[in-house]
């Protein structure tokens, strides 16, 4: 990817596009913080989901029977399973709350999400670019 070249500023030579992409990738990013960055990301995407659930709130049965069988199965901690079969068990304005909610056991959560499925590939994509613009990464 990158040899040493010693007639260049920085000692670096770039051999092809696809490295000096990544390598100005790395620089944009090394300006953000990358926690911020993913907990943005997170919130977005589940303020997308509740938008969704919102309009469609049939989409929680899919959601609780994946909190089923990560209790059936064990493919999840216990505690997160548990945690999330309660919070489905809510009335609909309480689970919308808990998406986006910023405070530590709602981030914790959100890391294991079991809302997967409920947006399609370029509603995240598009979700991570404004992210990204928005943050400046």
């Amino acid at each position: 990817m990158y040899t040493p070249a010693p007639d260049r500023p920085g000692g670096l030579q770039v051999r092809n596009a696809r490295s000096c992409a990544r390598l100005l990738y790395r620089s944009a990013m090394s300006t953000v913080n990358l926690h911020e960055l993913a907990e943005e990301r997170s919130i977005a995407m589940h303020a997308a989901v509740a938008d969704r659930l919102r309009a469609d709130p049939s989409l929680l049965d899919a959601v609780r029977g994946r909190i089923e069988g990560w209790l059936r199965d064990g493919s999840v901690h216990a505690e997160y399973a548990r945690a999330w079969a309660e919070i489905v068990a809510r009335p609909l304005p309480e689970i919308l709350r808990m998406l986006t909610d910023r405070g530590e056991r709602a981030r914790a959560l959100r890391q294991v999400t079991p809302f997967t499925g409920i947006l399609d590939q370029r509603e995240r994509l598009r979700i991570r670019a404004e992210i990204r613009e928005r943050l400046g990464a």
